[in-house]
C-alpha cells in the first residue's frame, strides 16, 4: 500500500485530448496537430497534481515499458484520464504515456509523461 499526502497535489494541471476530426486539415491529406490552438484539442478535466522529473525507479519502470518518462504526475483518481491524452502544466505539454493505478483501488493515478519539447505555444483555455 502506497501513502500519499494529499498536500502535495498542489500543482493545478489540466487535461486535453485530440481528436483528428475536430482538427485543420494540413493539406496533405492529415491533420496539424497544433497545441497552440483550439483545433483538435478538447479539454477534459482540470486536477489538483503533483509533477516531478522522474525518478531513477520511474526510469526503470520505462524502461520495462519501452518508454522514455521525463515527468510523473500524481493525481486522484478520475475515469476520464488516458493513455493517449496531455497535459497543460506551466505552459509546458506533457503527453501522458502510462497510467499507474494504485494498488487498483481507484483513489489515486500517476501518470507516466513525456515533455514535449518540439511545441509552440499554449493550447488555449
Amino acid at each position: 500500500m502506497i501513502k500519499i499526502n494529499p498536500g502535495d497535489l498542489n500543482r493545478r494541471i489540466k487535461i486535453y485530448s485530440y481528436n483528428a476530426d475536430d482538427a485543420v486539415s494540413d493539406e496533405a491529406g492529415g491533420f496539424e496537430d497544433v497545441w497552440g490552438t483550439k483545433e483538435g484539442w478538447t479539454h477534459v478535466c482540470d486536477a489538483w497534481a503533483s509533477v516531478r522529473p522522474a525518478s531513477e525507479r520511474a526510469q526503470e519502470y520505462a524502461e520495462k515499458m519501452m518508454v522514455t518518462i521525463s515527468h510523473t504526475v500524481l493525481v486522484r483518481y478520475n475515469s476520464a484520464i488516458k493513455s493517449d491524452q496531455s497535459i497543460k502544466y506551466d505552459g509546458r505539454k506533457l503527453d501522458i504515456q502510462t497510467i499507474r493505478n494504485f494498488d487498483e483501488s481507484n483513489k489515486y493515478l500517476q501518470l507516466m509523461c513525456i515533455e514535449d519539447t518540439g511545441t509552440e505555444g499554449d493550447v488555449e483555455t
